[in-house]
């Protein structure tokens, strides 16, 4: 029990680690030259850049969700200051955050909202469209700080807790290391569950073997088209920022999110890969 209990607090912190991946362009990142291309970004601060994102979103959304989400934005924003969150579309280079001092104001603030994760705010723009079968079995070992998270201030009915779970449970798997195998086996998991029409679930699969063989969405973000392009809708980490970002093509955004993990390699496992719904589109190597 006690060697059990040690596997899974393991496992929690490569979870966690998964979900603090810099974004590109972050003092964190890799050398020069080995950098996802630019992407405008903006934290939502900028009432213009807000109002963009809100309208993408509420096209292929259900409304209802996409302001519940909002609230959360503004809660957080406000709760850090805008002088901390230096992020607009209209700006030249990535953003890079001072963490710190992100972590020390969130924790003095008066915040009403909970600390969030990416799993807990794509969900919440998405499950008005998602169908996530009950039959589907539960092992929610990776989501320690998600279930502390939502019963500390629920923001999900039962049934959407549930459903969250079973959606983002780990899924079981072999030994093998090759990206594109893995990719496979979470197609079929996905398979089973019905994705809005007109938005994605960008996700990021890292596969551990700490306590058998797993696959778990280490990290996810909503992208929809917007105007000629996309915006990708992520939030960093428990403590950091909201980001959304512009692309013009879909694989600019899944090149963004496999430069993001391309340093997560362990020989021993397959590689990070991003999955569109349920469909694998690549791997981080």
């Amino acid at each position: 029990m006690k060697r059990r209990k040690i596997i899974l607090l393991g496992l929690c912190l490569v979870a966690l680690a998964a979900c603090r991946n810099q974004p590109a362009g972050n003092k964190a990142d890799a050398p020069e030259g080995r950098r996802a291309a630019f992407a405008p970004t903006s934290n939502l601060v900028e009432p213009a850049d807000a109002r963009q994102v809100q309208d993408a979103l509420k096209g292929p959304l259900n409304p209802k969700d996409v302001d519940r989400f909002f609230d959360l934005v503004r809660d957080y924003n406000a709760s850090v200051g805008e002088a901390l969150l230096p992020a607009a579309f209209g700006n030249k280079g990535a953003p890079v955050y001072d963490v710190g001092k992100i972590i020390d104001a969130r924790d003095k603030s008066k915040a009403k909202a909970p600390d969030t994760n990416c799993r807990i705010n794509a969900f919440l723009l998405l499950k008005d469209g998602l169908v996530v079968p009950e039959g589907l079995a539960v092992d929610d070992a990776m989501l320690f700080m998600d279930n502390e998270a939502l019963a500390a201030r629920p923001l999900l009915a039962d049934g959407e807790t549930a459903a969250f779970r079973r959606l983002f449970s780990r899924v079981k798997t072999d030994d093998s290391r090759d990206a594109a195998h893995q990719g496979r086996v979470m197609e079929k998991f996905l398979s089973q569950i019905t994705f809005p029409a007109d938005a994605s679930m960008v996700s990021v699969v890292l596969h551990d073997n700490l306590d058998g063989n797993y696959l778990f969405i280490g990290h996810v973000g909503v992208l929809v088209k917007d105007r000629d392009g996309y915006i990708f809708v992520e939030k960093i980490s428990f403590e950091e920022p909201y980001q959304a970002l512009k692309f013009p093509t879909k694989a600019a955004c899944y090149a963004y999110l496999a430069d993001k993990f391309k340093e997560d390699r362990d020989p021993d496992v397959a590689p990070p890969f991003i999955m569109d719904n349920d469909r694998c589109v690549g791997a981080a190597e």
